[in-house]
């Protein structure tokens, strides 16, 4: 079986793969795949397909657009996370300086993957703003979604390793030597924890709290980026 956590980039997909592969974990279940791009590479799809077929259950992450519709089986099961629009977009120009067409596209390519999660059968969709205030509702949901069944201290355990305090302490364990190269926010970026999918910089300042994109957008910027949330075909 294979489980794919998906979503739109800083939305909260690696808190829901982390919930999920926890819970498959302390059911005795799971194997963590990672993140993986590409996913119609053929050699990919074979690897998906291997796994997908297998009695083992694999968990992975992804940003990429969706399988052909004969990849989902009753072996596969799609977790989804979406956020405000303009929280993603302050986002993406806080952590990688991306200008409004680029912000655009990403969004654009994002809205058109959400609302192909929504018309698939029995996908798991989950807001931001419940993972970020409510996550003991979030990991409720992912257990009835996978059929898992826990006990109320593992449940527990669970919420406690992916507190935010939780993550933070983490995130500075696997981090532990500083980086002062010149090249030092690149790298920090690319030094990602393999098993969390965890990364120096991946809490901002903010410690993930909505409204950001008031100070990141002038008036102009946000009119702009406001008429080019309305995607159109072209645009995606």
């Amino acid at each position: 079986m294979l489980i794919i956590c998906n979503g739109m980039p800083r939305s909260g997909s690696t808190l829901q793969y982390n919930l999920a592969a926890e819970a498959l974990e302390a059911a005795g279940q799971a194997k963590r795949v990672g993140y993986l791009d590409k996913l119609k590479n053929t050699k990919t799809v074979a690897k998906l397909q291997a796994m997908r077929d297998s009695d083992m259950v694999y968990i992975m992450k992804t940003h990429d657009a969706l399988l052909e519709p004969e990849f989902y089986t009753d072996q596969v099961k799609v977790l989804f996370t979406h956020r405000n629009k303009l929280d993603i977009a302050a986002s993406l120009r806080k952590k990688w300086n991306r200008n409004l067409d680029e912000i655009r596209r990403e969004l654009c390519k994002m809205a058109a993957l959400h609302a192909e999660v929504e018309a698939m059968e029995g996908a798991l969709i989950q807001p931001y703003k419940l993972l970020y205030e409510e996550m003991h509702i979030c990991l409720d949901q992912i257990l009835v979604h996978l059929g898992i069944h826990l006990t109320e201290e593992d449940r527990e355990r669970i919420l406690a390793r992916n507190s935010l305090e939780s993550m933070i302490g983490r995130i500075a364990t696997h981090n532990c030597k500083p980086i002062v190269a010149t090249f030092g926010m690149l790298l920090r970026r690319l030094r990602i924890d393999p098993f969390t999918q965890l990364h120096e910089d991946h809490i901002s300042e903010t410690k993930g709290r909505d409204g950001d994109w008031v100070n990141h957008f002038d008036k102009n910027e946000l009119f702009l980026l406001n008429a080019k949330l309305n995607c159109s075909p072209k645009d995606e």
